[in-house]
């Protein structure tokens, strides 16, 4: 497994961590994304921010497959679907926006 930290850019603090899942039986990888806390529920009257969002991706280097997974509100993680990684590399990425701040991180391919 490989991870990164995505961090408030306001605060510095972790918010959460992208992981790069592998599995050498299945020849498969795939994405985690977990949050600190709970995402926030989106109300009827939003700030000119908008909703918060946290959202992940595995993609595949050889030729660009990826697969997406959203974080539901009141939630803390999403899974992706697995990639066929036999043979070639894949990294993960993360995105979080909580108001204003929108911060990504991305593994090392693997």
């Amino acid at each position: 497994m490989r991870s990164a930290t995505v961090t408030s850019a306001g605060t510095g603090a972790a918010i959460g961590t992208v992981e790069l899942r592998y599995s050498v039986a299945c020849h498969a990888a795939w994405t985690r994304l977990k949050l600190t806390g709970p995402l926030a529920e989106c109300g009827p009257i939003q700030p000119t921010w908008g909703c918060s969002y946290a959202g992940a991706l595995i993609h595949r280097d050889s030729n660009g497959v990826e697969e997406h997974c959203s974080v539901n509100a009141g939630q803390t993680s999403c899974w992706t679907n697995m990639v066929d990684d036999q043979g070639v590399t894949s990294y993960s990425k993360g995105t979080i926006k909580l108001g204003p701040d929108t911060q990504s991180a991305t593994t090392t391919s693997y």
